[in-house]
């Protein structure tokens, strides 16, 4: 579990969690995320579920979400994008 919720995070650098393959559950809400690139999530293997409501996306990248073979909750409200 990684709880970030709250913390004015603004940018996700690719590959960020590639130290931390084995995390099943990110909470990424109310924070200040504008783009989501193609391969922030790559190294999560595992993940399960990943919170992203509440911040400012307006752009994820083709394919952000492609290696996230075990996800089952995507949760995305509440953000700036026009169109999925």
């Amino acid at each position: 579990l990684l709880y970030t919720s709250h913390n004015q995070i603004s940018i996700l650098r690719p590959r960020i969690f590639r130290f931390n393959p084995k995390l099943k559950y990110i909470d990424l809400s109310f924070n200040s995320v504008i783009n989501i690139p193609g391969n922030v999530f790559d190294d999560l293997k595992d993940l399960e579920v990943l919170e992203l409501s509440n911040n400012f996306i307006s752009h994820i990248e083709k394919n952000s979400f492609d290696r996230l073979t075990h996800l089952q909750t995507l949760l995305l409200s509440d953000n700036k994008m026009t169109e999925v």
